[in-house]
């Protein structure tokens, strides 16, 4: 049996032409998820061309409308339109310090 490693829940918002797609993404504890594509990554387990949400809402984009809620909802990575985190843990916030950066390692 194998054993699932730790890992961290990061709501998110998905839009496609059609629907506004609430969600959450679970990611390994270690990932800094610091870009909109490590988000799609992780959704995309297997790299099955299918994200993968859980406690998921599916508004309509124009009523805003609750259509439907799913615990676990698959979406064609295909359309989605636009992804970005609702709540800041997924991405360290700014510290105030400008980072070293070392071009030499391009």
């Amino acid at each position: 049996m194998e054993r699932e490693s730790a890992t961290r829940d990061i709501w998110v918002e998905l839009r496609t032409n059609n629907e506004r797609i609430e969600g959450i993404i679970r990611v390994p504890e270690d990932s800094r998820c610091r870009r909109i594509a490590d988000l799609i990554w992780h959704a995309d387990r297997g790299a099955s061309g299918v994200l993968h949400l859980t406690k998921a809402t599916v508004y309509d984009l124009k009523t805003e409308e609750v259509k439907f809620r799913k615990e676990i909802l698959g979406i064609n990575r295909q359309i989605v339109a636009f992804a970005a985190p609702l709540n800041g843990s997924a991405f360290e916030k700014p510290s105030g310090k400008i980072p070293a950066i070392d071009i030499s390692q391009n």
